[in-house]
């Protein structure tokens, strides 16, 4: 199918769908994924916009659009963008398209910004300092403001920064964030680690509490469902008591939740393994998570990490794109059980 082909189906799609335009809320319940890419043009394509239409039929109502930046080493203080083509950075007219195609679908979307290390590691690990909060806060604004821009419904400050993150920082946080403020008027989120979100010192300035959640759930490679539900529970008790003793009254999204098609992914689902493929596994930690949190008052819906602008197989990895995972995000998306 050529191009021109393809932007038939698209549009024919679309004609189809009724969609509703109704101002977004604090108190609509997030249906997301995370769209991701590290490709300076692939959002600004009609496969990127099938795609969209693929997810919308799985009842997906929210996308997070993430956009990788960079900087070389954990102690660097240059951040910097890879935006030109053949880059690894999405170029802010792919962003702007994306944005589009969602609104076309009545998709909502949240603009979220990582930085990641080039020497490959983790960006809990890096270390701030006075310049690299400088050449931090020029890279959100800019972001923010194309967020403005384009009235993208939510915007995250940041994502999975455990090591800036501490009361240390604070006051250099709080005038990143007074900034973002004065350039975008939608709604805030930051985007804390599992192992992050209880020391934030920042969550007042918030509108919703942001939690990447990959929370390890049993000790155990094939645990029953009843044993992930048990262990959801656990951590939802943990959030819920972690509200009310600090009184923070604000609710809470997943701003990321994924788990790989990998035996044994509930113990470490923020790895990827090289055990043996187990779909049923990937499945039921799914299914266990959304079972347990729709239930919870606080809990304002999740975005599930990952889906890419064209499909790619991963027989181990996260994305869910065939697999039986797919069926349960449908069944609690689409189906109208959350």
């Amino acid at each position: 199918m050529d191009i021109e082909e393809k932007k038939k189906e698209f549009e024919e799609a679309v004609s189809k769908l009724e969609i509703e335009s109704k101002p977004f809320t604090l108190d609509e319940f997030h249906k997301g994924v995370v769209f991701t890419s590290w490709s300076a043009e692939e959002m600004d394509s009609i496969a990127s916009d099938l795609t969209l239409i693929y997810l919308h039929a799985l009842g997906v109502r929210h996308i997070s659009i993430m956009v990788p930046t960079y900087q070389d080493t954990v102690d660097s203080e240059s951040i910097v963008t890879h935006d030109l083509p053949g880059g690894d950075t999405p170029t802010d007219e792919a962003l702007i398209h994306a944005i589009k195609t969602c609104r076309s679908l009545g998709m909502r979307v949240m603009i979220k910004p990582h930085v990641d290390c080039r020497d490959g590691t983790f960006r809990g690990d890096i270390i701030a300092s006075e310049k690299w909060f400088e050449s931090y806060k020029k890279m959100i604004l800019r972001y923010a403001k194309l967020s403005e821009d384009n009235s993208v419904e939510i915007f995250c400050v940041g994502t999975e920064l455990e090591n800036t993150s501490f009361s240390h920082w604070e006051p250099q946080w709080r005038d990143v964030i007074k900034s973002v403020k004065e350039a975008y008027k939608g709604y805030l989120t930051y985007s804390a680690n599992w192992t992050e979100y209880e020391s934030v010192p920042f969550w007042d300035l918030m509108d919703l509490v942001g939690i990447d959640a990959y929370f390890p759930l049993t000790d155990k490679n094939d645990p029953t469902k009843e044993e992930l539900v048990n262990a959801w529970n656990g951590v939802a008790d943990k959030i819920e008591n972690w509200l009310k003793s600090c009184n923070i009254n604000k609710d809470v999204i997943f701003t990321e939740l994924g788990y790989t098609s990998s035996d044994g992914t509930n113990k470490q689902p923020w790895a990827t393994l090289s055990n043996p493929q187990d779909q049923k596994e990937q499945a039921d930690a799914l299914d266990a998570a959304l079972t347990v949190l729709v239930n919870r008052p606080w809990f304002k819906g999740m975005y599930l990490w990952q889906y890419f602008p064209q499909e790619r197989w991963s027989p181990l990895g996260y994305p869910i794109r065939g697999k039986e995972a797919e069926s349960v995000l449908k069944k609690w998306y689409e189906e109208g059980q959350a």
